[in-house]
């Protein structure tokens, strides 16, 4: 075996490895891609001459975020959380500058997809029997299973967290759809093959519910909804798609009404985050939260107050309002807050432009998939600081960069 070939080998291991560690080893993860930046790094030192770098406009998006971040640095009070909040960004940059390096994974953009939506459903099946196990063991009942601080303890103790794997498990289910659609077997063995995808869906989509994340389920139903109008517009079949919508939207107020802890959840959401009296108001709930930094934050603001200074900004909110649960304890919850709290209105228009130009890549390349991977990601940062973690930053930024890759040739910037 050749040295390139050596080479492309062992990056496209590695990518795998990547790719099936996201949902969950966060350190191992990180190792996975530094090593993967190494090897690509040699691979085009090695084979420079015959790899041609072609940047587009998406690669000055996390170049331009990392700018505004090291800019943020210069006048923020808590340089350490500024550098630990730069040090979680660096994939925002890595797989931009890997996916240029080795541009030949673009043939192999399909396994990556898969790989990540079977680690995924993998994952969660192995937390589901996890769960099982430790009802038998301790003698509860079965309805504990639905319990959601039940699933939110244990999603933390597998390194992750409910809303994530939620969001994780969506993007399997369009992976999952989308293979469906696009496999080429005939005959008996296509029919074997939709089966087998559309019991992964059902339990991903049941997965998904007991994990009882109202924010992922509302996502959920977008995603769906937005797979069957891309149906009807592809295939022109309206009556069935039309029909698929009524049987969705019945599907979804039944589950809401009749599973117990998702209706529990639903019902009590307008008490919970708006009747709840001012003296119960300790900051538990984003709305509160969203309303304290509403209140008190500077509305003109170009700049923000720093990579480093947002946590400490939302404390001196959340204290003016009483919100003192909420001190040092939570964060913005939403994206497009979080960019305006440490970079004003220059963050959020940056992280606006981001997820704005995905769309318009995805829409002109007809890349449905692509589509509602955009749409997973631009909900998720409504309800979660996604730049603040590593499992949001790696999950946005390898699939943003893949996609991208995949549809350079095609779009002109």
């Amino acid at each position: 075996m050749d040295l390139k070939r050596l080479l492309e080998d062992i990056v496209y291991i590695l990518l795998i490895l990547v790719v099936v560690t996201i949902p969950f080893f966060v350190l191992i993860n990180s190792y996975l891609i530094i090593s993967l930046l190494l090897v690509s790094i040699i691979y085009f030192i090695r084979f420079r001459k015959t790899n041609k770098i072609n940047t587009s406009i998406f690669y000055y998006f996390p170049i331009a975020l990392f700018l505004v971040a090291l800019l943020g640095l210069a006048y923020t009070e808590d340089l350490k959380s500024g550098f630990y909040f730069i040090e979680k960004n660096l994939s925002a940059l890595t797989f931009p500058v890997i996916f240029l390096l080795i541009p030949f994974i673009k043939s192999k953009t399909e396994n990556l997809l898969k790989a990540f939506a079977f680690a995924a459903f993998s994952l969660m099946t192995f937390y589901f029997l996890f769960q099982l196990y430790l009802i038998y063991d301790s003698s509860q009942g079965l309805e504990t299973l639905f319990h959601y601080n039940t699933h939110y303890n244990i999603a933390r103790r597998f390194g992750t967290h409910n809303t994530y794997l939620s969001a994780y498990l969506i993007f399997s289910i369009v992976i999952f759809i989308n293979t469906i659609f696009k496999h080429s077997v005939k005959g008996s063995k296509k029919y074997l093959n939709d089966l087998f995808y559309i019991i992964l869906i059902s339990t991903s989509f049941l997965y998904v519910i007991i994990m009882a994340s109202r924010s992922q389920f509302i996502g959920l139903s977008i995603v769906l909804t937005s797979s069957i109008l891309i149906y009807i517009y592809v295939k022109r079949k309206i009556l069935i798609g039309f029909l698929s919508i009524i049987v969705l939207i019945l599907s979804i107020f039944f589950i809401v009404q009749n599973v117990h802890f998702l209706s529990y959840r639903f019902d009590n959401f307008i008490e919970d985050e708006f009747k709840m009296e001012k003296q119960d108001r300790k900051g538990e709930k984003r709305f509160y939260r969203w309303q304290s930094i509403y209140n008190n934050i500077d509305k003109t603001s170009i700049f923000g107050y720093g990579t480093g200074d947002e946590q400490q900004m939302l404390n001196s909110f959340y204290e003016k309002d009483d919100l003192d649960i909420a001190i040092n304890k939570y964060n913005a919850h939403n994206e497009y807050i979080s960019s305006y709290v440490r970079w004003g209105w220059l963050g959020l228009m940056l992280i606006i432009s981001f997820f704005f130009y995905q769309f318009y890549v995805s829409i002109k390349s007809k890349d449905y998939l692509y589509f509602n991977f955009v749409l997973i990601i631009s909900h998720l940062a409504l309800y979660e600081s996604i730049f603040s973690v590593q499992k949001g930053v790696v999950f946005v930024f390898f699939f943003s960069s893949l996609f991208l890759l995949k549809h350079k040739s095609k779009v002109i910037d």
